[in-house]
């Protein structure tokens, strides 16, 4: 299944959790009778979530969908939005599939905990040595992650019940800081040994969308205010152009690079060097994190894999589950691209969250969806379309009406996000309410475009 697949396919030849703030690492279905494309409607344990998994093309997931997924990869990369309980739900009831219907015992590998530290507690974990209510202080999940432990309780309650290894794969917290302070070169020698052996740079079709981040967090300015966001960012290209080549050359495989840009002393159109810089250290602690989570998951697998070839050539290497922010999932571009410069033969499946009408297509190879995910608090539904989102349906007395929102209308911008995925709206929405201001967004209505600004959830309309 994941070579028919318009997202394998990409990632065969070669990412809502919201990204963390500017240099801090910028972070992003119906149980029930009806059955499946391929066999019956995937076996997911019935709660008020609802949870369906759904195909590329929208219809729903049959078991054997699911795993066919599980027996034919080597790494499934299932996405979040980390504070919404629903996709961790989900998570947990894949696994839980996987290893009931699939015959599999995979590997369990977190972006919300450092590697290496909390081996030892989490394998006693795994043995029944430490229960489930001690576990975050053993993890110091507070301080370490920070979201609320109850929200990821259905994954490792599920992964206790099968005796799941379980490997964190992230920098430790104080590095990531470290480094967005102070760049590579002002790190200690301690430091510099957390680092991965490779710091793999973005793909070029990643650039947009990181470029567009980086914005939101105030990195570049309008040049003028009545100007679109879309033609700001065009006047963002030379600048664009000198970050990508350099970018773009990554060292051979094993050895140790250190990741710089030749900066030039001003950057393109609108954005000043500052700016420019700002840049090339946002895209650095980007890479810095997926590389790191790529090349920790590619070292346990390895490891794994010699241990087995002691007792058996036959064995085929346990399968790993990678949970980590959709925005690190979706269309293969985080911790997916770095996988495959580090084992270019590697098979890859993606999950991802969504809401709306339909999945977002090429985001991934199956997707995750409850009734209560698609409960838009802007007040529409919306599906996948070229080059932005379709509003298909606008809800009476909501704030998409009072802007002068329509079914049929694009989202192309919102914000100055280019929208084309839920996880984009997610960001916008979310920058707005931070700022208590108007969303605003720009449409295209039969051919022409407009803005339109939707009202602060406090405003009075």
């Amino acid at each position: 299944m994941p070579q028919d697949t318009p997202g394998s396919r990409v990632r065969s030849a070669t990412g809502m959790a919201a990204f963390w703030p500017l240099l801090l690492c910028c972070f992003v279905v119906l149980t029930g009778g009806c059955a499946g494309k391929n066999g019956r409607t995937a076996d997911v344990p019935d709660d008020k979530a609802s949870i369906r998994f759904v195909l590329p093309d929208g219809s729903l997931a049959g078991e054997r969908d699911m795993l066919a997924l599980v027996g034919e990869v080597d790494y499934i990369l299932l996405g979040e939005v980390h504070d919404n309980p629903v996709d961790h739900k989900a998570q947990a009831a894949f696994i839980d599939l996987a290893v009931r219907k699939g015959g599999v015992r995979p590997l369990l590998g977190l972006e919300m905990l450092p590697r290496r530290y909390y081996d030892f507690s989490l394998a006693a974990f795994g043995k029944g040595q430490i229960s489930l209510d001690d576990l975050p202080e053993a993890l110091n999940w507070k301080n370490t992650w920070g979201y609320d432990f109850a929200l990821y309780q259905p994954v490792f309650e599920t992964a206790r019940k099968y005796g799941l290894q379980i490997y964190g794969l992230n920098l430790p917290e104080a590095v990531r800081r470290s480094v967005s302070r102070k760049g590579l070169a002002g790190l200690s020698a301690v430091e510099k040994k957390e680092l991965p052996a490779r710091i793999i740079p973005p793909q070029a079709a990643q650039m947009e969308k990181l470029l567009a981040v980086f914005r939101m967090h105030g990195g570049m300015k309008r040049e003028r205010p009545g100007v679109p966001a879309a033609a700001s960012l065009s006047g963002a290209e030379e600048g664009r152009r000198r970050v990508l080549p350099v970018a773009e050359r990554a060292a051979p495989e094993g050895t140790s690079t250190p990741y710089r840009h030749d900066l030039p002393e001003k950057g393109g159109a609108g954005i000043a060097s500052a700016a420019v810089q700002g840049l090339d250290r946002f895209i650095l602690i980007q890479s810095l994190w997926d590389s790191t989570m790529a090349e920790q998951a590619v070292t346990i697998r390895r490891t794994l894999r010699r241990r087995q070839q002691k007792q058996s050539s036959r064995i085929r290497p346990l399968p790993m589950i990678i949970l980590a922010g959709a925005g690190h999932v979706e269309h293969g571009y985080g911790i997916a691209s770095r996988i495959k410069a580090l084992e270019p033969g590697a098979r890859i499946a993606l999950g991802v969250p969504f809401s709306g009408e339909r999945p977002e297509p090429g985001a991934a190879d199956i997707y995750y969806y409850s009734e209560a995910r698609s409960h838009n608090p802007l007040g529409f539904i919306f599906a996948g379309s070229d080059g932005g989102m379709l509003i298909v349906r606008v809800v009476p007395g909501s704030r998409a009406e009072a802007a002068g929102m329509r079914a049929g209308d694009k989202i192309i911008w919102a914000d100055e996000i280019p929208v084309r995925s839920s996880s984009d709206l997610h960001k916008a929405a979310m920058q707005a309410k931070r700022q208590k201001r108007p969303l605003r967004f720009i449409l295209e209505r039969g051919g022409a475009t407009l803005q339109v600004h939707m009202p602060a959830p406090e405003s009075r309309v």
